[in-house]
C-alpha cells in the first residue's frame, strides 16, 4: 500500500525519466520503508541514470538512504533493505554521521549526489543543506590546503597504497592481469587526489579521464604522454576485468608482454603524479603516508 509520503513525493519531484514499472517499484519501496523505519530515516536521495536521463531498460533505480544517528541504526535500516528487496531498486545505506563527514570533506560520491540527486524524503533538509553547504568551489583553481583538503587527499593516498601493494604482489609472481586491475585503481586514486588540488571532483571513471585532459594537460600541469598512459591503463583494466563477457567485439586479448609493459608505464604514471603532489606541497616526500 502506498503511503502519503511516497505518493506525494513522486508526484511533486521533477523526475521525468523515472516512469513505468521502475517508478511503481520506487513508490512501493518508499511506502514500505516509511512504514517500517519512518522515524529512523533522515534522507532518501534518487541519483544516477534515472536523474540524468541516460538510463537504459536494465538500469537500476539508485538511492542513497541516510539513516538518522549512528552506524548501528544504519545497519538496522540496511539489513531491512537487504531482506525486503524491491525489484529495480538499488540502495546504498549510510548513517547521518557518515553523510555529514562526506559533506565536510566533499568527497566525489557526495558531490555527485548533490549535483544530480533528487530529494525524496525531506525537502527542508535539502534546502538547509544547499544554504549551509554550497558547492561553490571554482573548478580549475588551486584549492586551499585546509585540514579538510589534507584529510581528503590522505584518504585517496591510503586507497592508492592499498591498490598499489596488491598490484606489486601480483606483478612479482607475473600475474599481470590481476596486477593491471589493481594498478589502474591505484592510478585512479592518485589522479583523483591530483584533481582535487585544483577543485575537480569526479566520481565516474570516464569523468576522471576527461578531467585529466581538461584540467591537467591543457593548462600544462601534466604532459600529454601521461594522459595517454592513463587511457591505456583504463582500457587495459576493462580488457582484463571483463574478458570475455563485456569486451568490445573485435578487441584483442592483451598478452603478458603487453600487460607487463603497461604495468611499468602505469608505475611511471603514478610516480609522476606523486611528484605533482610533492611539488605543490601536498605531500612531504615522494610518497607521504
Amino acid at each position: 500500500m502506498e503511503s502519503g509520503r511516497s505518493k506525494r513525493t513522486l508526484r511533486e519531484v521533477n523526475a521525468p525519466y523515472l516512469i513505468g514499472d521502475k517508478r511503481a517499484a520506487l513508490t512501493n519501496f518508499l511506502a514500505r520503508l516509511e512504514a517500517e523505519y519512518g522515524d529512523d530515516v533522515w534522507r532518501v536521495i534518487l541519483f544516477g541514470s534515472q536523474t540524468r536521463g541516460d538510463a537504459d531498460p536494465e538500469s537500476d533505480v539508485d538511492l542513497l538512504v541516510v539513516a538518522r544517528g549512528d552506524l548501528e541504526n544504519a545497519r538496522r535500516v540496511n539489513q531491512w533493505c537487504q531482506q525486503n528487496h524491491s525489484p529495480w531498486v538499488s540502495e546504498i545505506v549510510i548513517s547521518e554521521q557518515e553523510y555529514q563527514n562526506d559533506q565536510r570533506l566533499k568527497l566525489p560520491f557526495y558531490v555527485t549526489v548533490r549535483r544530480e540527486g533528487i530529494e525524496l524524503w525531506d525537502q527542508q533538509a535539502r534546502a538547509i543543506e544547499e544554504h549551509q553547504t554550497p558547492l561553490d568551489f571554482i573548478e580549475g583553481e588551486p584549492r586551499m590546503l585546509t585540514l579538510e583538503t589534507i584529510e581528503t587527499i590522505r584518504i585517496y593516498l591510503s586507497n592508492l597504497r592499498e591498490q598499489r601493494d596488491e598490484a606489486s604482489t601480483l606483478a612479482n609472481v607475473a600475474h599481470w592481469r590481476g596486477a593491471i586491475s589493481h594498478l589502474y585503481y591505484a592510478a585512479f586514486y592518485i589522479t583523483t587526489a591530483a584533481l582535487y588540488t585544483v577543485n575537480i571532483v569526479r566520481g565516474k571513471h570516464k569523468g576522471v579521464f576527461d578531467a585529466i585532459n581538461q584540467f591537467l594537460v591543457k593548462p600544462d600541469l601534466l604532459e600529454p604522454e601521461y594522459r595517454d598512459i592513463y587511457k591505456r591503463l583504463m582500457e587495459g583494466r576493462l580488457n582484463v576485468d571483463y574478458r570475455p563477457q563485456k569486451r568490445i567485439a573485435g578487441e584483442k586479448i592483451l598478452g603478458d608482454d603487453e600487460l607487463r609493459q603497461l604495468y611499468y608505464d602505469g608505475e611511471r604514471y603514478i610516480e609522476k603524479l606523486q611528484q605533482f603532489l610533492f611539488d605543490r606541497g601536498i605531500i612531504k616526500t615522494d610518497f607521504d603516508g
